[in-house]
């Protein structure tokens, strides 16, 4: 039995015990629960995202104010949950500067894994005009595909980044959104960027440096089957930055 829990330090690093009970929140939804992320709003409440469940599990947020208490005025009493049917998997999260909340995971669409990435409200309900009214996105891709993070840009773009698994092996994936939740151009023709070398290779986390260009780590798995720390940079454009680590 797993369950998630928020712990609030002082900057001593010790517990702080102002917070929840004894400087820590724990969440106890199923038998299976993991934390994925955690975020700030501008006002100091807290925004925390993971997996709950059981066999079948949801990806679910909760916000919690600054003393460690559920703040039942988010979602339903405190709790924004999606899925439910299978096994969905949280990603991590992002607080948008008009209050947005950006979340991305893995869905279970019928038995497939599929990237998926939705916005809520300030009040934790779906934000239904995102995607052209949809209240999310999913890439078009065949297969399976696991959604790990995400990320901003300075205009407000969204970025992402998973891992496809194609028929062989699996893939570093990034996409870029605009605001409103609509596929961008990314890395010309394509609308997204993908490794696709040889083995297992994995997109887990994403983040934007001051120039724009976009830092991608995750997992590289050489010939002879071992996996390593993988960190790529990519131009604004979505393409692969030679650059980055070159031969002096």
């Amino acid at each position: 039995n797993t369950d998630i829990v928020l712990w609030r330090l002082t900057a001593q690093g010790e517990p702080d015990t102002g917070f929840g009970v004894q400087g820590s929140v724990v969440i106890d939804v199923g038998t299976a629960d993991r934390a994925a992320g955690v975020a700030l709003q501008g006002d100091g409440k807290i925004l925390v995202l993971g997996t709950v469940g059981d066999a079948a599990t949801a990806w679910e947020v909760r916000r919690y104010d600054s003393a460690g208490g559920l703040d039942p005025s988010f979602g339903s009493a405190g709790v924004y949950q999606e899925g439910g049917s299978g096994a969905n998997e949280a990603g991590n999260l992002l607080v948008q500067p008009d209050g947005g909340i950006v979340v991305v995971g893995t869905r279970d669409v019928s038995g497939a894994k599929k990237i998926q990435v939705i916005r809520l409200t300030t009040a934790g309900a779906l934000d239904s005009t995102f995607n052209g009214n949809t209240g999310y996105y999913r890439p078009s891709l065949p297969g399976n595909s696991f959604g790990n993070g995400v990320a901003l840009q300075a205009d407000g773009k969204i970025l992402l980044v998973g891992t496809y698994a194609n028929p062989t092996d699996t893939d570093v994936f990034v996409q870029r959104l605009k605001t409103d939740g609509t596929l961008d151009d990314f890395d010309g023709l394509n609308d997204f960027y993908m490794n696709e070398d040889l083995g297992n290779d994995e997109g887990l986390g994403i983040a934007v440096q001051p120039d724009g260009k976009i830092v991608v780590v995750g997992a590289y798995q050489w010939s002879e089957g071992d996996t390593d720390i993988w960190v790529i940079r990519l131009n604004g454009d979505g393409t692969r930055d030679n650059e980055f680590n070159a031969s002096v």
